[in-house]
């Protein structure tokens, strides 16, 4: 049973800033909503900079409730906030984005460590709700920020690389395996082109020209280092995704589908491997 919100037990719960007043917090939201209240409450105490807390997964199944609850914007923000705590509850462990010395954690493999086991069965039955919702969201948003809930969509259904990949949008990055060049990447339609960073390099003080930024700026790849070469792919995640987008369209989404997992090469040496 989730844990009711008035419940002495959010006292050991504490947000990103050491806050123990969530579930009160949840309950006025749930009286009477407020997009400020809640956007402090989802953006910056209970996610913050990617990381997140014990009050955040005790939250979640009032949270996932109020999302039912509610229509239109409000609905929509929920939405985009617990896609994006399924999105980042599958990173990898980082250095604590909250505040020193606060009670914090990033991902299930860690909730044990920090006295939620009890919330642990819980939080993670949620997760098909939450794609519910974000499914609901992305049909329902009227602006290009509909992409998010996609993400989220997938990171719900545990399909989180292809989601963070979506995220990217339009440019992004990868390093080679081989001689560790970090390379970028930009969309252009129905391209994807990439490029040595030359940012790495050390020019003795003279001011080059980042070529990618050019093609950026022009709108086209006329000084790529090479193109991703798309691949036929059997992929359960690219099957999640493309239920979803045959009930929307999204061209920038759907490119990105396209070239998920592509061939890819180094601008510096022979090594090749997948866009990802």
């Amino acid at each position: 049973m989730p844990l009711a919100l008035d419940d002495p037990a959010w006292g050991t719960l504490p947000d990103a800033y050491g806050h123990t007043e969530t579930g009160q917090r949840i309950a006025r939201l749930t009286e009477q909503w407020d997009a400020e209240e809640a956007n402090d409450l989802f953006w910056s105490c209970l996610c913050h900079q990617d990381t997140l807390y014990p009050a955040t997964f005790a939250a979640l199944p009032h949270i996932v409730a109020l999302g039912g609850d509610l229509t239109g914007k409000p609905r929509r923000d929920i939405a985009g906030f617990l896609g994006y705590v399924g999105h980042v509850a599958q990173q990898p462990i980082h250095v604590c984005g909250g505040m020193f010395d606060t009670p914090w954690t990033e991902n299930p493999a860690q909730w044990k460590n920090k006295g939620l086991e009890s919330i642990l069965p819980e939080a993670l039955a949620l997760f098909p709700r939450i794609a519910e919702l974000e499914e609901i969201a992305f049909l329902e948003e009227e602006d290009e920020s509909a992409y998010h809930h996609a993400a989220g969509f997938l990171a719900a259904h545990g399909f989180d690389d292809l989601a963070s990949f979506i995220l990217c949008r339009e440019n992004g990055s990868f390093v080679c395996d081989s001689c560790g060049r970090l390379h970028e990447w930009i969309l252009f339609g129905d391209r994807i082109a990439y490029y040595d960073d030359v940012s790495q390099n050390d020019y003795g003080g003279m001011i080059v020209e980042d070529v990618s930024l050019i093609d950026w700026k022009q709108g086209a790849p006329d000084h790529a280092a090479g193109f991703a070469v798309p691949r036929v792919l059997s992929d359960p995640a690219l099957d999640c995704l493309r239920v979803l987008l045959a009930k929307r369209a999204d061209p920038i989404t759907a490119a990105l589908a396209r070239f998920w997992r592509s061939g890819i090469g180094c601008a510096t040496c022979d090594w090749t491997g997948e866009l990802s």
